[in-house]
């Protein structure tokens, strides 16, 4: 074996798992924390993803508030858009936000964090896969919003 191939070999072992290290670090680091709230049969319910609550509305005592796992057509959206970093704590200036999906975007505010919307989730199907998206001093995040029936 060559002299090359060692020192290739070498530097691969040594320094590629700390590389991989590094690279999960920065990808776990996120922009910006957005909290979103639907309206619904008379109340304000926290969106929780992956709750598998069917579209259920259901109080939630560790959290202090009622959560669904969807919001439907129709219904109003309460998004809270706030720093999550040092750098935007920093500079706490949101460049831009949308809502985002197949059937178009929408404008959100942008200004200083913490930020607050008000807006309708659309009720046409084309727009059932939607994302707020914000972009920070630290990045562009974004957030799925699942869309379905109650």
């Amino acid at each position: 074996m060559n002299t090359t191939s060692r020192i290739v070999r070498t530097l691969a072992s040594r320094f590629l798992p700390a590389l991989a290290g590094l690279l999960a670090l920065a990808s776990t680091a996120q922009a910006a924390s957005i909290r979103l709230e639907v309206y619904t049969q008379g109340r304000w319910a926290l969106i929780v993803p992956n709750s598998n609550l069917g579209g259920r509305i259901q109080w939630d005592s560790n959290r202090g508030c009622y959560i669904t796992d969807r919001a439907s057509r129709g219904e109003y959206l309460w998004i809270t858009k706030s720093a999550s970093t040092a750098a935007e704590r920093s500079n706490p200036y949101i460049y831009w936000s949308d809502l985002s999906s197949t059937g178009g975007t929408r404008p959100l505010s942008a200004g200083w964090l913490t930020a607050y919307d008000y807006t309708q989730t659309p009720t046409s199907p084309h727009w059932d896969n939607n994302h707020v998206r914000i972009c920070t001093v630290s990045g562009l995040y974004q957030q799925r919003i699942p869309v379905g029936s109650r």
